[in-house]
């Protein structure tokens, strides 16, 4: 509940916020009030995210969030969650959990320093983001919208505007590991995890060009994985999360009704043993799509995915059947179970009503391990502050594919959303 709590108290010092600055005549002028928006929701899921057989959760949620011009270069934003789920089992497993909390200087038009507990999403390309590589995600989280899964690290962040482009530099001052499914493993095996101990060393910097002929970036990362690599000593695995140094970039033009995306990235992993698994190799990911709109609503969004490994070594060639079995597992885990990985991604979506119905089916599928996920959508807005949502994720695949070890967690949901 401490999330709850800070997020009660940001919240009351916003609504108390009279700070102004001087108009032209030296008087001091009101600012605008404080902007506060809540969301209370309820829903039904089928089943978890986490890879076990539990059923029937009822999960209810707050949503709240904030913004406040503290004075004439400086602002404040919050965002807030409250939660609990399980409440059909009896459960009373409330959590609280403050999502952002930043403070934004704005000395000029051309430049700004932000610092405080903030999320971001990186890349061009419809969901799948090579270059998405500041906060990890809680893929566990019985939400509907992606973006919801985001968490939240605590980053300083200094913005320098060029015209039509911009410079922005990053310093993550701590590290914020991404939550993930894992499947039950047996057999009196332990699972520990064991986190950077210097968090505070990452950075980033991302060059931008937006408004002109094509929109596009380049960006650097150095820091730690948020996806866990493991390691076997006996009936003992450790989850640790390696150094990487990631270099990337992205591109989107339109023509009309048609429009381009192209992201990709060279991750440089080193080659470090991981006994008694291979070592990690570097990673070509490239994402490159089209999406062409038809008529008013109709839009249709369809992306090539590639991954190419540097060198590989295949863990279905390791001898011993029980390091093999965690081999195979820790492939996909990092998603490297192959040197050459071919996929696509689908989305279309329509609109009726007056843009108050939405649905959207999406898809994605590896050729090489025939594994999918299809994910419908259908949002109606009752009014504009009642929506209720229905969708449902489908997963399918053999066993040892990443889509397929993730069976379990097909489920289907209902959520009715009250925004005020």
């Amino acid at each position: 509940m401490r999330g709850a709590l800070a997020a009660a108290a940001v919240a009351a010092v916003l609504c108390g916020s009279t700070t102004g600055r001087a108009d032209d005549a030296g008087e001091p002028a009101a600012l605008s009030p404080p902007r506060l928006g809540a969301r209370l929701s309820g829903g039904y899921w089928s089943g978890s995210r986490t890879l076990d057989d539990r059923a029937s959760f009822l999960v209810t949620r707050l949503d709240v969030k904030g913004d406040a011009q503290l004075a004439a270069v400086a602002a404040v934003h919050f965002e807030g969650r409250v939660w609990n789920q399980d409440a059909l089992d009896g459960e009373q497993d409330t959590q609280g959990q403050m999502r952002e909390l930043w403070l934004e200087l704005q000395p000029s038009e051309s430049f700004d320093v932000r610092v405080g507990k903030q999320y971001m999403t990186w890349g061009r390309a419809d969901g799948i983001n090579p270059t998405d590589l500041i906060n990890g995600s809680d893929l566990t989280a019985l939400v509907v919208d992606d973006s919801d899964r985001k968490l939240g690290s605590w980053v300083l962040k200094a913005t320098k505007e060029l015209g039509r482009s911009s410079v922005s530099a990053l310093w993550l001052l701590n590290f914020v590991p991404s939550v993930l499914p894992l499947p039950p493993i047996g057999g009196g095996i332990s699972i520990s995890q064991q986190l950077p101990s210097e968090g505070f060393r990452q950075g980033a910097i991302k060059v931008e060009r937006t408004g002109g002929y094509v929109d596009a970036s380049l960006c650097y990362f150095e820091g730690f994985d948020h996806t866990p690599d493991m390691t076997l000593a006996g009936t003992a695995i450790t989850l640790f999360y390696p150094r990487l140094k990631v270099v990337g970039g992205d591109v989107a033009k339109n023509w009309g009704r048609f429009g381009l995306r192209a992201e990709g990235s060279y991750t440089f992993q080193g080659n470090a043993g991981v006994p008694p698994f291979p070592p990690r190799q570097n990673v070509v990911a490239v994402v490159v799509g089209v999406d062409r709109s038809w008529f008013e609503y109709l839009n249709i969004n369809v992306q090539y995915l590639g991954r190419y490994l540097t060198r590989f070594d295949d863990p279905k060639a390791i001898s011993d059947p029980t390091v093999r079995s965690f081999a195979i597992l820790r492939s996909l885990l990092i998603q490297q179970q192959s040197r050459l990985q071919n996929g696509m991604s689908a989305r279309v979506s329509y609109k009726w009503f007056h843009e108050t119905l939405e649905a959207e089916v999406h898809g994605v599928t590896w050729f090489e391990g025939g594994d999918f996920v299809i994910s419908p959508r259908a949002t109606y807005a009752i009014n504009d502050n009642l929506k209720v949502s229905i969708g449902a994720d489908v997963y399918r695949g053999p066993p040892d594919s990443v889509f397929g070890l993730l069976r379990a967690n097909s489920l289907e949901f209902g959520e009715l959303g009250y925004s005020f």
